[in-house]
């Protein structure tokens, strides 16, 4: 179950009734047993997480559909919390500079609390790169990229050479890390925050590229610069934060692919046949 500021009292309702049922003598799975994991659970509105509350102090809740009382034996949960600054609702208002809610405590109370800090940059990167990896793997969009990036930047101003999974995942973390700034001081506060979300929806629209359109570092660098351009710009609210985007952006091109392809004018289009994404210059 994946909640977010939007999640009323009817929506939680229905999520509870249905696992109640599940779990009903007679329709039992798993000797009775099921776990329902909730994500983002700071972020609905009170009514919401009161009715939840209510569940798991009550051990079951009332189906409005036929007055019946179910109650919700077997049933167990495990949830997260969205990272504080993340657009929220919640009971309380979160810490300064935060719009995730604070979970009221007796809701909190039924939970083991444990903290998993954010990963350590190294780590990130690793994991990344493997994504980067798996990406033009599966793709098979590798021979002419390899040899393309094998002779990446002789004549450029960066010293340091990548291989093309590094550039893809190097390029897009830096660039989400120097976005901080950008959109902290030029789009509203509910679209200024970013995350790994940000990353991985990036990569996620490299992904989707067919991949005999993007055999060449030129194709790669326009289309990543597509889905940045997707992924950022349309959160910057002001002329001068749309001019500091695009000099970030210019400058991973640059470092990464050791190239500047124009910015202006980027089309790609979705092949209904295929639901990938090809290069409209390609056509």
């Amino acid at each position: 179950t994946i909640l977010s500021r939007q999640v009323g009292c009817s929506e939680m309702q229905t999520a509870l009734v249905t696992a109640a049922l599940q779990c009903r003598p007679g329709r039992r799975l798993f000797a009775g047993q099921m776990l329902i994991r909730i994500e983002d659970l700071n972020l609905p509105k009170l009514g919401a997480l009161e009715l939840l509350r209510g569940f798991v102090d009550q051990r079951g809740l009332r189906n409005s559909k036929d007055d019946t009382w179910l109650r919700g034996e077997g049933i167990h949960l495990v949830a997260s919390s969205a990272a504080p600054g993340l657009t929220g609702q919640g009971a309380e208002p979160g810490p300064p500079g935060s719009q995730s809610g604070l979970l009221m405590p007796r809701l909190a109370r039924h939970f083991v609390e444990l903290f998993v800090p954010e990963p350590a940059e190294e780590d990130v990167k690793k994991i990344f790169m493997e994504v980067s990896r798996q990406i033009l793997q599966v793709n098979g969009a590798g021979d002419g990229l390899v040899a393309a990036f094998s002779a990446h930047q002789e004549g450029s101003s960066s010293a340091r050479r990548y291989k093309v999974e590094d550039a893809l995942a190097l390029a897009t973390l830096h660039l989400s890390k120097l976005m901080k700034d950008v959109l902290r001081q030029h789009a509203p506060a509910r679209l200024g925050i970013t995350s790994l979300r940000d990353v991985a929806r990036l990569l996620q629209g490299v992904a989707r590229a067919a991949p005999h359109h993007f055999t060449e570092k030129i194709q790669l660098a326009k289309l990543w610069a597509h889905e940045a351009l997707r992924t950022f710009e349309d959160r910057i609210t002001t002329d001068a934060g749309q001019r500091r985007f695009r000099e970030v952006l210019s400058q991973q091109l640059e470092t990464y692919f050791g190239m500047e392809p124009a910015l202006e004018g980027l089309s790609f289009r979705l092949d209904t046949s295929s639901g990938q994404y090809v290069d409209s210059d390609s056509q």
